[in-house]
């Protein structure tokens, strides 16, 4: 059966801007961090090529990214919700079709995921606006009773946050997301989960999700993103993510299963993104690992970010020391030029990017009942 991301947790997009943020935005200074990713992502324009049976594709010209699913639809070209926020570069009719049109900002792809952490955390925050308090592992809550561990899917960077509390997500004063934040200086760590909520305008839908960001600032500028997002609706998914902007280079993660369908995943680590101000795509490779929909063997590409053509080989990308099948956090670490700093509060993250490796299957969820076990149901 096929799994398209173009579907995954789409029954999450009417809730995914109605929070106020984890904390009072009026208090919050902007980190314009989707916009900064904009600059430092592939983005693959819909339509440069069709996809054959999920995967394969027979056309003239070169084959692109957008030949395959995995690399098409996870780094789908996406820049604007208009008429609230429009980050597309010139020549981009972010009107069309009254907005809905392919560069709108989803939920399904990796820009919208970091575009809708963007709107549920906030901004940077200098105090602390809810209880003053730290957390751990034993700050989570289970709706489920024996075997539950409401953590599984939060990544252990406890000692940054010394505020949390609770808020109400949608006004409705009965969908409660609960956050936890840091107020210190040089970055901004935020959680932020919400478990079973319901749109007034879909009550058949729910919404279970776990945002984890962290951004590494110089002054109020964004200079390292980090990135864990867990998510349970029709399809579950995970997401983990590392950018550093200066260099437009990036690794990334992607696990999904669903139903009957199988788990899919992708592994990508490379440069990316465009000059917002012309819409050119900087220079540089990314490699990839996916397996998508029902093929049986992994398949791995090298991509030319100028253009998103798929190279004949890897060699491209060994050319530029991109940690082609990486084996250590080490080297993703040392290719992302992170600081000491960022080394040490983003060790989780580095964890689960430690090798080329797709992420475990029990990093993701498999069924309703796991949302029980696994997802927060609260933080104390």
């Amino acid at each position: 059966m096929k799994i398209s991301l173009v579907a995954l947790v789409a029954s999450l997009f009417p809730l995914a801007l109605s929070g106020c943020g984890a904390d009072d935005p009026s208090e919050d200074t902007p980190l314009h961090f989707t916009e900064a990713s904009l600059e430092s992502l592939p983005l693959v324009a819909e339509g440069a090529d069709a996809g054959v049976d999920g995967y394969t594709v027979y056309a003239d010209g070169p084959e692109t990214a957008a030949s395959y699913d995995m690399l098409g639809d996870f780094f789908r070209y996406e820049c604007h919700e208009w008429p609230n926020f429009d980050y597309c570069p010139p020549g981009i009719d972010v009107e069309e079709n009254d907005g809905m049109n392919s560069t709108k900002f989803t939920n399904d792809a990796l820009i919208g995921f970091i575009h809708h952490a963007e709107a549920t955390v906030g901004g940077l925050k200098s105090r602390c606006g809810l209880t003053k308090g730290a957390i751990d592992a034993g700050s989570f809550q289970s709706a489920a009773g024996g075997g539950a561990e409401p953590d599984r899917f939060v990544l252990d960077t406890y000692d940054l946050f010394t505020c949390k509390g609770a808020l109400d997500a949608d006004g409705s004063g009965v969908n409660t997301r609960y956050v936890a934040y840091s107020v210190a200086p040089g970055y901004q760590a935020t959680l932020a989960s919400a478990f079973r909520h319901h749109a007034p305008e879909t009550p058949e839908s729910e919404q279970t999700d776990v945002y984890q960001v962290y951004v590494g600032l110089d002054g109020t500028s964004p200079r390292v993103l980090a990135f864990n997002f867990a998510a349970a609706t029709t399809f579950y998914n995970r997401v983990i993510l590392l950018v550093k902007f200066a260099t437009h280079r990036f690794a990334a993660k992607l696990l999904s299963a669903g139903m009957d369908n199988p788990e899919v995943y992708l592994v990508a680590a490379g440069v990316g993104g465009i000059d917002r101000d012309s819409g050119e795509e900087f220079p540089g490779h990314y490699w990839a690992s996916f397996v998508d929909n029902d093929q049986a063997t992994p398949l791995t590409a090298c991509v030319d970010n100028v253009g998103q053509i798929v190279e004949a080989d890897d060699a491209p990308c060994a050319a530029e020391e991109i940690p082609v099948a990486w084996a250590s956090a080490d080297d993703i670490a040392t290719y992302l030029e992170l600081s000491a700093d960022d080394r040490t509060r983003l060790a989780a993250f580095l964890d689960k990017l430690a090798t080329a490796d797709p992420l475990p299957s029990t990093d993701v969820a498999h069924s309703d009942e796991e949302v029980d076990l696994y997802f927060p149901s609260s933080i104390e």
